[in-house]
């Protein structure tokens, strides 16, 4: 390879990255219960993100800039608001059974998102459709439709009003 393209790849990726940290970092920050900031960190990983807790007990929010940039925004904010939501329930500190705390993190992070204004109709229809179209069933994850499903019978859930319809 040439020294050029060398430099260049160089530069798009020390270019990139802080673009993609900041894309999520705009979503808010998460803090649990005694106001501990969680981390949000750029990963290679093999998710759009993952909540976990490190070696040294600490807490974090990996990320993967790429797969993300694959959902629309409001998909994206979704699914900061999810893994924040394992984070402040404790999910990460284990015990819990996997198809209930995804069920959890889902509905705390489309109450928080609807009760807080940040969305609205639209923002949960997309992020219903990119849930179902998506989303596959695992040993810790429901299908994508079910999930999507599930979103309007989360406790709490009271559905955002829709745009208004201007007529001439």
């Amino acid at each position: 390879m040439s020294r050029t393209f060398l430099v260049a790849f160089a530069v798009l990726i020390l270019v990139g990255v802080p673009r993609q940290v900041e894309a999520w970092s705009r979503f808010g920050e998460c803090h649990i219960e005694n106001g501990d900031l969680v981390p949000l960190i750029p990963a290679s990983i093999q998710d759009v993100a993952k909540a976990t807790r490190r070696r040294d007990g600490s807490l974090a929010i990996y990320y993967n800039p790429r797969i993300a940039s694959l959902f629309s925004q409001s998909a994206q904010k979704f699914f900061f608001y999810h893994e924040c939501a394992h984070q402040v329930l404790g999910h990460t500190l284990g015990g819990f059974d996997p198809l209930v705390a995804e069920q959890q993190a889902d509905c705390w992070a489309i109450i928080k998102l609807v009760r807080s204004g940040q969305f609205g109709s639209r923002d949960v229809e997309a992020v219903q459709d990119e849930l179902t179209r998506f989303g596959r069933k695992d040993l810790t994850h429901l299908s994508g439709r079910q999930r999507a499903i599930n979103l309007m019978a989360c406790p709490g859930y009271v559905a955002p009003k829709p745009p208004p319809i201007f007529s001439r």
